[in-house]
């Protein structure tokens, strides 16, 4: 189970999906790679639960997934949506391409710490530390084969050539937090998942009982009730590769 911030359709995924082709044509033409889905581009918030790597006893109960997913809409009705600004790319030692966001005014940092307190509170501190996320990032790519020195220098100067898209200024507005279980590395598959809009809080929305209209509006007649309310919306260089 986890919390991360999808990357919604538009012209940024789409850029970094190009990108990521750009990396892979100066790859070796036998180099083992796995390419990460476009529609499963994501900023990892928190892992809450996080096996194999944590402890059998670290395993949510049913009541505290409960609990965990009224807290995480809880935080994110307190939230308002923002922007991050793309900042480059990176090739992690552990073979990832990814797209590595600036976080200035730490929004992404300070709600990683909200969830990880507030979680930890409603299930007996087991928010998993087994993987911390210190990035703002979105992995497009991980590559399995141990690449030459000139290989690696390819693909600097691949993106290197791809720097200019930095003079575009790309952000990236986000407006929802979400919370899922994966089944499958890296979001392939799902099993659960549901969307949490900043600044909503369904769960606690005033609910209006109108089981007793037909009662109120009985003997009245040639009367007309007009019910109208407001619309609700229910739904240091641009590339671094080291």
């Amino acid at each position: 189970y986890s919390t991360y911030l999808r990357i919604p359709e538009g012209e940024l995924r789409d850029m970094l999906e190009l990108l990521t082709h750009e990396i892979i044509s100066a790859l070796p033409k036998d180099a083992l790679y796995h390419k990460i889905s476009p529609e499963d581009y994501h900023i990892s918030v928190v892992p809450i639960q996080d096996l194999p790597f944590d402890k059998l006893e670290n395993k949510l109960t049913e009541d505290e997934k409960r609990q965990v997913r009224d807290k995480i809409e809880d935080i994110a009705a307190s939230e308002k949506m923002f922007k991050l600004r793309f900042a480059g790319l990176r090739l992690g030692l552990d073979g990832a391409l990814i797209a590595v966001f600036e976080d200035r005014t730490n929004i992404v940092g300070s709600l990683r710490s909200r969830v990880i307190d507030e979680c930890n509170m409603v299930c007996d501190g087991k928010v998993s530390q087994a993987r911390k996320k210190p990035l703002v990032h979105v992995t497009l790519l991980r590559m399995f084969s141990n690449l030459e020195d000139k290989i690696l220098d390819s693909l600097k100067q691949t993106a290197l050539l791809t720097k200019d898209l930095s003079l575009l200024d790309f952000t990236l507005q986000l407006d929802s937090l979400w919370f899922g279980h994966e089944v499958r590395w890296m979001h392939a598959n799902l099993d659960y998942e549901k969307e949490y809009p900043f600044g909503k809080n369904f769960r606690n929305e005033t609910k209006i009982d109108i089981t007793g209209i037909d009662q109120i509006a009985d003997g009245i007649e040639q009367a007309s009730i007009i019910l109208k309310g407001p619309d609700v919306d229910t739904g240091g260089e641009a590339f671094i590769i080291n």
